[in-house]
């Protein structure tokens, strides 16, 4: 059996680079946030794996995976809005139907579910910024082809 965890999180990159704009612009996509990061962006994070042993013919895995949406602002007036456009901008790529999964046949994956499991919110008062993240947790399954 072939791991696909870091298959599905490079078809997420895909998916979403270049598609999610905000205020005129992309918002960027990141495996790992660099230190110069713009925000908003957006964070694919590491996936976790589960064996689902339906048959006796192919393996069939869910990857578990957080996509971040993080906004940033200087005082606590705002934020809020920003956050919740471009979550829902994420969440209208990422959970389609069959047509719309991300494409890992390149990698001998087929996707046959995606779907997410919860969406949470989280607000962060620092000494220098305000920070607001949507935490999309999205279970993908792939049967190894």
């Amino acid at each position: 059996m072939k791991y696909a965890g870091h298959i599905v999180r490079k078809g997420l990159i895909a998916k979403l680079i270049n598609a999610v704009s905000y205020d005129g612009s992309f918002v960027p996509v990141y495996g790992r946030v660099p230190d110069n990061a713009t925000y908003p962006y957006i964070k694919i994070g590491n996936a976790e794996m589960g064996e689902i042993d339906q048959n006796q013919s192919t393996f069939v895995q869910t990857i578990n995976t957080l996509i971040e949406v993080v906004t940033r602002f200087d005082s606590d007036t705002g934020g809020v809005t920003e956050s919740d456009i471009v979550t829902n901008l994420v969440t209208q790529l990422i959970r389609t139907r069959s047509a719309g999964y991300i494409d890992l046949s390149a990698d001998g994956f087929n996707v046959y579910t995606q779907t997410i499991g919860f969406i949470n919110k989280i607000e962060e008062a620092e000494n220098d910024h305000y920070y607001y993240r949507s935490i999309i947790n999205i279970d993908i399954r792939v049967e190894q082809v």
